[in-house]
């Protein structure tokens, strides 16, 4: 899969490219129960192809460790997901939360209404 742009939303299809968690695994390290879960990528792919993608679930609630600066987020494998084609993308910075919020022509020169608290 190629790299995906920050707001795509996707899938979680393995975790480490594996469907199932490793004999022995801690439960609060056991991101495998995650998979078919949906999020949204949140930060671009660094050099190691990961990307930074918040779940739509609430991670703390199944007692998984979850440390980094956005809730609900881990760094995860760019092969790990799938992409949600079709699906809307999260307006990432903003409270507008889908695309069909703003309904835009290419060429029509539209912009999108302003959101109140936003400039």
């Amino acid at each position: 899969m190629n790299a995906m742009d920050v707001g795509s939303r996707a899938k979680l299809r393995t975790f480490n490219g594996n469907m199932e968690a490793p004999e022995g695994c801690d439960p609060s390290e056991n991101y495998w129960s995650l998979i078919g879960s949906i999020g949204t990528v949140v930060k671009p792919e660094n050099g190691r192809s990961r990307i930074l993608f918040q779940f739509d679930k609430q991670v703390s609630e199944l007692e998984l460790h979850c440390h980094n600066e956005v809730p609900n987020s881990l760094l995860i494998s760019v092969s790990d997901l799938e992409p949600i084609l079709g699906a809307r993308k999260k307006w990432v910075g903003t409270n507008i939360t889908s695309a069909s919020s703003v309904r835009l022509r290419r060429g029509t020169g539209l912009r999108p209404a302003p959101v109140a608290g936003v400039k």
